[in-house]
């Protein structure tokens, strides 16, 4: 009886010193990417694209429909001209993106992005509104590639998929905040206010993702 007891007590005291080896480990795992400036700056730029996107959804529509009487149809036509830049410009941003440099790529299309959604924040009528959704879209294309690109190099070979999975993570946690953050602020101010905050956001997340980070051997 006394050797099952102490048997128990060290399999118990075992799977202790295991939880806490595990805990330990995942601190160690993932302390470092969360502490690395690059790895930093990719949640900045994952989180403001996506803080953008949530206005796309939540903002955008509302606005079109408040300056120039936007209808279903118009509506439709707003989003493929978001859309459509996005697809073609795909190809342009991965050649870009190993044509320039990662970093030197992901910067101008964050500014691009704030752009064209301060044109949308300024146009009164349709075919401004269009062109300024167009330029946001593109934006997006040429981010794309490369972020996802830079992220990958910036991590060690064995926590690329964590790096990455802290970016989804940024993005969830933008799609989860922004369009209830975004509709108050426009409910309590105007339209245009929380589109011109959503393009300062995306401005200052490049601007900072410049600073921050250091550029990637091609």
């Amino acid at each position: 009886s006394t050797s099952s007891t102490s048997s128990n007590s060290s399999s118990t005291s075992g799977r202790e010193e295991e939880t806490r080896s595990d805990g330990g480990g995942w601190m160690r795992n993932w302390l470092p990417l969360l502490r690395s400036p690059d790895i930093q700056g990719t949640l900045l730029i994952n989180a403001s694209l996506f803080t953008g996107y949530s206005c796309l959804m939540t903002v955008v529509p509302l606005h079109a429909s408040d300056v120039w009487g936007a209808t279903p149809s118009s509506l439709g036509m707003l989003f493929t001209a978001v859309a459509l830049p996005s697809f073609l410009g795909g190809p342009l941003g991965g050649w870009l993106s190993d044509r320039m440099g990662r970093r030197q790529s992901i910067v101008p299309a964050g500014i691009l992005c704030a752009l064209g959604c301060t044109s949308v924040a300024f146009s009164t009528s349709f075919a401004p509104f269009i062109a300024g959704a167009c330029v946001w879209g593109l934006g997006n294309s040429l981010v794309t590639a490369s972020l996802s690109a830079f992220t990958v190099e910036a991590a060690p070979y064995d926590s690329r998929g964590k790096a990455l999975s802290l970016g989804r993570q940024a993005t969830d946690i933008a799609l989860v905040l922004g369009p209830v953050c975004l509709g108050m602020l426009a409910d309590h101010t105007s339209m245009t206010t929380a589109l011109l905050s959503t393009a300062s956001l995306m401005a200052v997340c490049s601007v900072l993702f410049g600073i921050r980070t250091r550029p990637k051997s091609q």
